[in-house]
C-alpha cells in the first residue's frame, strides 16, 4: 500500500547500516544522514501523514501498519547501538531506551515542524537531538 511504498526505499538503506564494518558512533551518524535526507524528501507529504496518523487511534490496519514501521527502525537501531555498548564505545545503557529516545527526537522534531515551520527546521534539529542522545551514552 502507500504506507509500504513511503518508506521502502528508507528502509533500504537504513537496513545497509546493519552490515557496515566501523564504529556504532559513526553508524549512527551515517543512520541520522539517511534519517535526515528521506525527512526533507517527505515533509511535503506531512499533512497526509499526519491525517493518515490520526487514522491509528481509530483503526488496528493503521495501528498495525506504524508497529511495523517502528519495530524496522528498532530493529536497525538496536544492534548497533549494543554492539557500541558491547565494544565499550557507549556506557551500560539501555539499547530500547536509546532507540525510543532516538525515535522520538525524529518523530517529535517533524510534529513541532508541522506546528512551526519557522521555529523548527527539522534537519537541524533532528540533528542536534540526535548528537545530544549520542554524547549521553559516549564512554
Amino acid at each position: 500500500g502507500i504506507f509500504e511504498r513511503m518508506f521502502a526505499r528508507e528502509f533500504i538503506e537504513l537496513e545497509k547500516l546493519a552490515g557496515v564494518d566501523g564504529p556504532s558512533f559513526e553508524r549512527l551518524r551515517l543512520f541520522t544522514d539517511t534519517v535526515i535526507q528521506d525527512v526533507n524528501r517527505m515533509l511535503r507529504l506531512m499533512p497526509i501523514a499526519y491525517e493518515f496518523l490520526s487514522l491509528a487511534f481509530r483503526r488496528k490496519l493503521v495501528q498495525d501498519a506504524f508497529k511495523i514501521y517502528i519495530n524496522k527502525y528498532m530493529d536497525i537501531l538496536l544492534p548497533i547501538i549494543q554492539q557500541g555498548i558491547d565494544s565499550g564505545e557507549f556506557r551500560k545503557v539501555s539499547p530500547l531506551e536509546v532507540g525510543i529516545a532516538i525515535g522520538s527526537i525524529i518523530e517529535g522534531t517533524i510534529l513541532l515542524w508541522v506546528y512551526d515551520q519557522e521555529l523548527v527546521n527539522p534537519e537541524i534539529h533532528i540533528r542536534s537531538g540526535i548528537n545530544l542522545i549520542l554524547s549521553g551514552i559516549k564512554t
